[in-house]
């Protein structure tokens, strides 16, 4: 980093502290958006328009940073001059930290969030969005040395993380509340002892120290397939959904999977998927793959967070002559060509 953009950064920051003040103990704002930018290549072409008022505002604010809330929960976007235009959020690169509707959750770790407007025409719903993002920072609640303490080394990698002192030592007891989490416990239980060989149990009751707690809580702003996790002498897992259960439950095998005596790093976690769609592909159409290793496949896929499963089954690729693999007993011709085994 050149000398002048760090001066020009801790200006920035100084300004900043004197504007919000309330600095924490390591003289960071609790939650403040930083350096806001647009990019400046992108792929945004000329917006045509036969609503003139309507391109004007949109060419006015489609370079106007947005500002934070003066109850810092929030993000304010920029005015719009006109009461029969309104501008929202278009898109939200993190939602998880600016979801659409504005609300900001307070990361870990610093945070950029793409912020994409859209203004529109409130009589005609004619609209205009911008296709090159506003780029914003988010504040971290602790600052990188912590952010890199004992950071796990999974696959994904997780979205944000804060470091302590100390290891967790799992017992092999998952904990539940109650019943109704019993589907998704018995799934964390499966990875666990696939993946380590350790026998585990699952109990519904309280939680002691060396136990895994499971619990679901929807009002963490993690997404449908998002979680929490903090690390301490219990490691305590909230989600939302099951979903968000089963995922922590892959992360955290993998990381009692690194160490012998099934230990786990003390800290807190909140992680989420970056991408909405995570899929492979199997093309058991040029190759014939058997059933049981497409679902051995799957439950690989779906142990490292992957949502969809795409299996190509109908080609004709130079390798062998046409082929469908999935056996009709209506239309046969349709699988000629195929040795009755592979189909």
């Amino acid at each position: 980093m050149h000398k002048s953009t760090k001066v020009g950064l801790s200006l920035m920051m100084m300004m900043s502290l004197t504007q919000f003040g309330n600095v924490n103990a390591y003289g960071f704002e609790p939650l403040l958006l930083t350096d806001g930018k647009q990019i400046e290549k992108g792929i945004e072409k000329q917006k045509k328009t036969n609503d003139e008022e309507l391109l004007r505002i949109y060419n006015n604010i489609k370079t106007t940073a947005p500002k934070l809330s003066d109850d810092l929960k929030k993000i304010v976007l920029p005015a719009v001059d006109n009461s029969k235009y309104e501008i929202s959020l278009y898109g939200s690169s993190n939602k998880a930290v600016i979801d659409l509707k504005g609300n900001v959750t307070q990361p870990l770790e610093d945070m950029e969030v793409n912020l994409f407007y859209k203004v529109t025409n409130k009589e005609t719903k004619e609209n205009l969005h911008m296709d090159d993002p506003y780029v914003v920072k988010v504040n971290g609640k602790y600052h990188d040395g912590e952010n890199l303490k004992n950071r796990p080394q999974v696959m994904p990698g997780i979205r944000e993380w804060k470091g302590n002192e100390g290891r967790f030592i799992f017992n092999n007891n998952i904990v539940v509340e109650n019943e109704d989490m019993r589907e998704a416990a018995n799934i964390v239980k499966y990875y666990i002892e696939e993946m380590t060989g350790t026998h585990v149990k699952i109990q519904v009751g309280k939680a002691s120290k060396g136990d895994i707690l499971l619990t679901y809580d929807t009002s963490i702003t993690v997404g449908k397939e998002g979680y929490t996790m903090d690390i301490g002498d219990i490691t305590k897992v909230s989600a939302p959904t099951k979903i968000g259960i089963i995922y922590a439950g892959a992360t955290l095998t993998q990381m009692l999977m690194q160490d012998k005596n099934h230990s786990l790093p003390k800290g807190e976690m909140r992680d989420y998927p970056q991408f909405e769609v995570r899929s492979t592909m199997l093309d058991v159409a040029r190759f014939y793959m058997p059933l049981d290793y497409l679902e051995e496949v799957t439950k690989y896929a779906a142990f490292f967070k992957l949502n969809e499963i795409h299996v190509h089954i109908n080609d004709d690729g130079g390798e062998q002559n046409t082929a469908f693999r999935v056996e009709s007993k209506k239309y046969p011709d349709i699988n000629k060509g195929i040795k009755k085994e592979e189909i």
